[in-house]
């Protein structure tokens, strides 16, 4: 704990003394020296009892076919994939705010399409969907970086690691502080962005703004830590909504947006 809240503000120092150039690799140099001087003081091992992985694997196996349809299982998705749609406009039009791309609806009809399809190719695939949170505006403003020509490589990178999953081994042996510290940076940097949205925004900011943007956040930080033995709890149909944080934290967002402080000059 002391290690993470230590790294955090070293990260948070070095971002506001380097120079745009060094502060978009903060992020990755964090993650490494962490790694390294992590092991000085605490003994780490990476995680025990993970099986051993072959270098190369293609991934046409365990299809998931043929297909089975659960009819709750369907409606469980459909909402949280209409959280996940919410999640991906306001991350599309939030950059907006910071770049000035220019033909938002277009980039946006672009984006929602490719966030459905990959969903759709994962859940053949049975694996777990892709989002766009490396796009997202709290990843730019940590990094300071926002041109398309830096993800391509990454893209093929990330291509190519899919086909090695021997390199996992190396991410597991990056210390869970050292992700949380990195986590903790990027999540602050996210809510900066966000306030800053929502202030260029605005004229001004009411009460009812804060609650709107409040709530929501704390619901979900509740419903993420409560403990398994109460998520069980709950009906099958409910879980994936009561029992997730992020698809709770939407929900109520819009349920506040759109019906408590529901405006007529808004419809």
């Amino acid at each position: 704990m002391v290690f993470a809240l230590v790294l955090v503000l070293v990260l948070f120092g070095l971002q506001q003394k380097l120079t745009p150039l060094w502060r978009s690799t903060l992020v990755v140099g964090g993650l490494v020296v962490g790694s390294l001087v992590y092991p000085l003081f605490f003994p780490h091992d990476g995680l025990p009892g993970q099986p051993s992985l072959p270098v190369f694997s293609g991934f046409w196996q365990d299809l998931t076919w043929p297909p089975s349809f659960e009819p709750g299982l369907i409606l469980a998705f459909l909402v949280c994939y209409l959280a996940l749609a919410v999640n991906d406009l306001g991350s599309i039009q939030s950059l907006d705010g910071m770049l000035r791309p220019g033909d938002m609806a277009g980039r946006m009809r672009k984006g929602m399409t490719i966030t459905g399809l990959s969903g759709c190719l994962a859940g053949f695939l049975g694996v777990l969907g892709p989002v766009n949170f490396s796009l997202s505006p709290g990843v730019i403003a940590a990094s300071g970086c926002g041109a398309r020509r830096a993800l391509w490589p990454a893209a093929v990178v990330m291509i190519g690691l899919a086909f090695l999953p021997g390199t996992l081994s190396v991410v597991r042996a990056v210390p869970p502080t050292v992700v949380g510290a990195i986590l903790l940076f990027i999540l602050s940097a996210q809510v900066a962005a966000g306030l800053m949205s929502l202030y260029s925004q605005q004229e001004t900011v009411e009460f009812e703004h804060g609650l709107v943007v409040g709530l929501p956040v704390l619901a979900g930080t509740i419903i993420s830590f409560m403990p398994s033995s109460v998520t069980e709890t709950l009906p099958g149909l409910m879980r994936p909504f009561a029992g997730n944080g992020f698809v709770a934290g939407v929900l109520l967002a819009l349920w506040l947006e759109h019906v408590v402080f529901r405006r007529k000059a808004d419809y």
